[in-house]
């Protein structure tokens, strides 16, 4: 893809302005390449800045390289297009060579938006991801916001970068022309063209705040000629503001010989308009060290503090959005893990409870126990009083073994009018001993529309041979030995005769 030298000769004079190639990763850029990845929902983003012959990221998140050749980057197509560039699924684009790059490391999707800087494209804000993306104009919208920023913070960097070195050149020519002015008139004049001719506001102005100099900036940025501001004292040209900080309490400070630089403030232009500021200032010294005056610059940033409140702005609406994104997955986590009738926790949670719980107590060699428990006649009560009655003695047999259980053990409900106790730390007596426990709760429970009972069946784990599975069989086994031996009763594995133990479980699945 051909471009004009002209145009990478300005690309490149905007980058070099920067100082900013090959430069250590910084949070101003950091948090933009964040914000465009949260927004835009990828794994990866950067911030890349072109060159002749690379693609250098400033920024990066989830991508393993600092630079690329160009010829192989998509941001090549951005910086010929000029404009955003989303490439849904980069699977069905085999006819652009320039995301061959991208394509052999697995990513499908790839939106781009241009960087300008000095008002030329020098390079793009992208997102990335393995599979395919598809935006919407609002969040295309906020990746283009998002480039403007870190345009905006380039040209921030490139104006401070001319404004050091507009302030070393004014301070040494000031500085020189102290010292000429002693000798010859001639480095007076010298310094007086110079000082017009440079490209940052500046004035100058005596211990008393009467201006002597005002370049052609300064005309520029406060709309005044210099004949309207030399030998009129400072408030009078740019106001004194009660809250304009600068202008009342720095300059008096750089007149007591204190040095200001990079001083933002705020203040009301002759036509009304509000601009942000940024000076620096130091004290003018006579040949015998005396503060006589001072020198100050001034660089409007208006559309950069402008700027920074909107990508604040979106930072704070990401924030929001990510809470309650956070709090829609906790709920539907626990939506997912519930049983919708009795609020115990469900077939799935226990399984996978059961699984930690077992290869917890093998690595640690600890006891660990099954309870399997099954509502008697639970079929007939349903007939004889109808579903919501059979409905309302689950919820009552799931809050009575929640109330009897201890607060270590997992109660939750296996199915039907089944239900498991999980109980962790716990022995073979131990747990016949709660399974009893349970078992009476149930039965002295007077909340049913006539007496129900419950079967058990219970086992404990052998840490040489059982698993999850194993246990589960074991307990279900177990709970078939009480029912066939007249329900409301107790069983655990370990007790059953060989004759029990070859008995199959009636239709209880794992």
């Amino acid at each position: 893809m051909d471009f004009s030298h002209q145009e990478n000769e300005d690309r490149s004079q905007a980058i070099r302005e920067c100082e900013i190639l090959d430069t250590p990763a910084e949070p101003e850029f950091d948090d933009v390449t964040q914000v465009a990845a949260a927004v835009c929902g990828t794994s990866r983003a950067a911030i890349g800045l072109a060159e002749s012959d690379r693609i250098w990221f400033k920024s990066k998140l989830g991508i393993p390289f600092s630079e690329v050749p160009r010829s192989a980057s998509a941001c090549n197509l951005v910086l010929a297009g000029q404009e955003t560039l989303v490439i849904t699924d980069l699977a069905q684009e085999d006819h652009r060579p320039e995301l061959s790059f991208l394509q052999q490391r697995g990513i499908r999707f790839y939106a781009g938006a241009p960087v300008r800087c000095g008002g030329h494209i020098v390079g793009t804000l992208c997102v990335l991801d393995t599979d395919p993306r598809f935006l919407t104009p609002a969040i295309v919208a906020a990746l283009d916001a998002l480039a403007r920023q870190v345009g905006a913070l380039l040209d921030t960097r490139r104006a401070n970068r001319k404004l050091l070195e507009s302030e070393r050149m004014l301070a040494s020519a000031l500085s020189a022309a102290e010292l000429a002015r002693e000798h010859a008139g001639l480095s007076a004049r010298r310094l007086e063209t110079l000082f017009g001719r440079l490209p940052v506001a500046s004035f100058t102005c005596d211990s008393e705040l009467t201006i002597f100099e005002w370049n052609r900036a300064a005309e520029r940025l406060w709309n005044r000629g210099a004949y309207e501001a030399i030998m009129r004292p400072v408030p009078d040209v740019l106001g004194w503001p009660t809250e304009n900080g600068f202008l009342r309490d720095g300059l008096m400070r750089v007149l007591k010989g204190e040095n200001i630089e990079n001083y933002e403030w705020k203040t009301t232009m002759a036509d009304g308009t509000h601009r942000w500021l940024i000076s620096s200032a130091f004290p003018l010294q006579s040949s015998r060290g005396d503060v006589v005056g001072a020198v100050c610059t001034c660089a409007d940033i208006t559309s950069t503090k402008e700027n920074e409140e909107q990508l604040q702005e979106y930072s704070t609406a990401l924030e929001l959005q990510k809470a309650e994104l956070n709090e829609a997955n906790i709920r539907l986590q626990a939506l997912a893990t519930t049983d919708g009738l009795t609020g115990l926790r469900n077939h799935r949670f226990f399984q996978e409870f059961l699984a930690a719980a077992v290869e917890q107590a093998r690595r640690y060699k600890h006891p660990l126990s099954l309870i399997v428990l099954d509502v008697d006649q639970f079929k007939r009560y349903n007939d004889t009083f109808g579903h919501p009655a059979g409905d309302a003695v689950l919820v009552s047999v799931g809050e009575v073994l929640t109330k009897s259980a201890r607060g270590s053990d997992l109660v939750a409900r296996y199915g039907g009018e089944e239900f498991v106790v999980v109980l962790p730390e716990t022995g073979v007596e131990g747990a016949k001993r709660a399974a009893e426990r349970l078992r009476e709760a149930i039965e002295s429970h007077s909340g049913f529309l006539c007496p129900l009972t419950a079967s058990f069946g219970v086992s404990t784990l052998e840490l040489n041979e059982d698993d999850r599975e194993h246990l589960i069989q074991c307990a279900d086994r177990a709970l078939y030995s009480s029912k066939s031996r007249g329900r409301n009763r107790v069983s655990h594995w370990k007790d059953l005769d060989v004759v029990t133990m070859d008995l199959e479980p009636h239709n209880y699945s794992v």
